[in-house]
């Protein structure tokens, strides 16, 4: 299981553009729920840092699309719950979005 803390580091040093371009700490941060829940309310404070974190480095390296609003002037995200249930994670990383909270529903064309 992945550390959030060595998370929260990794992403503060890293220099490397492609990586926060191609989503894979979203979904680093996404898999951190099954041992790291976000029902626990003590870990809401841990995924507003590595969150922060995370916005930070989306605004220095020119990603702002990316960056999970709302967020105060710190880019610590006002709403923790919502960089997850507003999202489905795929596969190759990226979050594909809900609109308005609505259930999606995925199906294979044949």
């Amino acid at each position: 299981m992945e550390n959030p803390n060595i998370l929260r580091n990794e992403i503060h040093t890293s220099f490397n553009t492609g990586l926060f371009g191609s989503g894979i700490f979203d979904a680093r941060i996404i898999s951190l729920t099954t041992g790291y829940p976000i029902s626990d309310s003590q870990n809401l404070h841990m995924y507003s840092h590595i969150i922060q974190e995370l916005n930070r480095k989306y605004s220095d390296f020119g990603f702002n699309s990316k960056i999970e609003t709302p967020i105060d002037a710190g880019f610590r995200p006002l709403n923790v719950q919502s960089f997850f249930t507003d999202s489905i994670l795929l596969e190759d990383g990226y979050k594909l979005l809900t609109e308005d909270l609505f259930t999606l529903v995925l199906e294979q064309s044949n």
